[in-house]
């Protein structure tokens, strides 16, 4: 007896049908809200989107986004073809621009070449790091509207197999001594990686620590759209800002896009000390960050707050 149910068949659309301009129509469609939700679902993140075409020197990057749960920048780049030599290219310098911890690539066919790049980079390079390749596809039944599809073709080796490395268990073993010795900062929870929010001090700042071979480092991380703008301003309360802290500061601000951050950093190995079962360097390591937290939040916590720029001073009628 045949069957009188009716099933549809499923028939792949060509992405160009429905975005014919990848920054006029993909880059917008992207950077919604709910098709942040969908690609953040595929890729266990919480995405929240902080600007479009960011001016990264000459060039831009597709989307920017911050993750919800630590606030740490993550750069979307996208191409409705197949991967190519220069988006790679173009990644690498937005990575060092924004100063990006999750790199998402998004292509509708990725080369065995680029797949075996971001699987070299996610295995070689720093580990606070994260490199994802996703293809998109759209797929429709009958006459409905098409959906997106993202599938991961590339992830970090961590997400894969949810085992840590020697270096990420000792990267955890010192964060969790920071936060032993914190007091007034909040203590996240203990990073794998070599850089740690320790809170975000309104929408546009955050606090953080980090280190690599041979440097230790604590910063305000300035980001958003009008990141320059927040900089400048704040940069006219350096005597007081030095003065609560103790020590000066440095800046680095990049008015054309890219990272913005006030910081101070000390010399020091955590691997080293690490390595060499040195726990009373060890210890001096996460004394020097913890205090420097702590500091730089009591700075920080109200300037960042009370901070406004001129354009955006409440109308006189108080709308």
């Amino acid at each position: 007896m045949a069957s009188e149910i009716t099933l549809g068949r499923i028939e792949r659309v060509d992405l160009r049908k429905a975005f014919p301009d990848e920054a006029k129509n993909f880059t917008p469609w992207l950077a919604e809200p709910a098709n942040l939700e969908e690609l953040g679902k595929a890729l266990n993140l919480r995405l929240e989107q902080v600007s479009t075409e960011e001016s990264v020197g000459g060039f831009r990057a597709d989307v920017v986004c911050k993750e919800a749960t630590n606030g740490a920048t993550v750069l979307i780049e996208n191409q409705l073809n197949r991967t190519d030599h220069v988006h790679l290219g173009q990644i690498l310098l937005y990575v060092a621009g924004l100063d990006a911890a999750t790199v998402v690539w998004i292509a509708q066919t990725f080369l065995d070449e680029h797949r075996a790049s971001l699987d070299w980079l996610n295995a070689k390079t720093d580990p606070s790091v994260r490199f994802y390749g996703v293809e998109i596809s759209l797929w429709r039944i009958g006459s409905s509207e098409p959906a997106p599809k993202f599938d991961i073709v590339v992830q970090p080796v961590d997400v894969r197999s949810g085992e840590l490395t020697d270096l990420e268990r000792l990267n955890l073993d010192y964060w969790s001594l920071v936060n032993g010795k914190l007091h007034r900062v909040f203590n996240p929870k203990p990073s794998r990686y070599q850089s740690l929010n320790f809170g975000v001090l309104t929408t546009d700042f955050i606090l953080r620590g980090s280190f690599n071979k041979n440097q230790l480092e604590v910063a305000l991380i300035i980001t958003g759209a009008r990141a320059y703008d927040y900089a400048k301003l704040l940069e006219r309360e350096i005597d007081g800002i030095e003065d609560s802290i103790g020590i000066e500061v440095a800046w680095k601000f990049r008015e054309l896009g890219g990272l913005n951050k006030v910081f101070v950093n000390r010399p020091g190995s955590v691997h080293d000390a690490a390595a060499a079962k040195d726990r009373s360097e060890l210890d001096s390591l996460a004394g020097w960050m913890a205090s420097q937290l702590e500091l730089f939040r009591k700075a920080f916590a109200d300037r960042v707050k009370n901070l406004q720029l001129p354009d955006s001073e409440p109308d006189s009628d108080g709308s």
